[in-house]
């Protein structure tokens, strides 16, 4: 993915879709609608965010960093962004090897988005309809 981000065209954009999101509508507004952000998601209400503990233990992750709903993720070639990812890879990596693991990638992006200190766009949840 930071490959992918780092040969989009400057200034360009990257749709990251997981392996079973099905897209229902065109996600060109989506990515538009960025603005000056690094990254924009469709956040998880608070209720149902993990390892929140975990998270304020290792990484000094607070309420203010929100959980992503990684199944869609739209980001723009900057270097907040390429640290978002490089970071993500980092922690998903530690956090697996913890002790009891952490296997949901959606805790090891919201630690990288805490500690890359990217800046985020928030998108309805239309753009990941999870099956609507």
């Amino acid at each position: 993915l930071t490959e992918a981000l780092k040969r989009a065209p400057t200034y360009g954009a990257l749709v990251f879709l997981d392996a079973d999101t099905i897209v229902c509508r065109s996600l060109v507004k989506y990515a538009c609608a960025m603005d000056k952000a690094d990254v924009a998601f469709v956040p998880v209400p608070p209720a149902r965010w993990h390892a929140g503990g975990q998270l304020r233990l290792s990484y000094d992750v607070d309420l203010s960093t929100p959980e992503a709903n990684t199944g869609a993720l739209f980001l723009r070639r900057t270097p907040k962004a390429l640290d978002l990812l490089n970071h993500w890879s980092r922690t998903y990596r530690d956090l697996r090897r913890a002790d009891p693991p952490q296997l949901m990638d959606q805790v090891a992006f919201r630690a990288a988005l805490h500690i890359s200190r990217a800046k985020w766009h928030s998108i309805d949840d239309a753009a990941n309809c999870r099956g609507r």
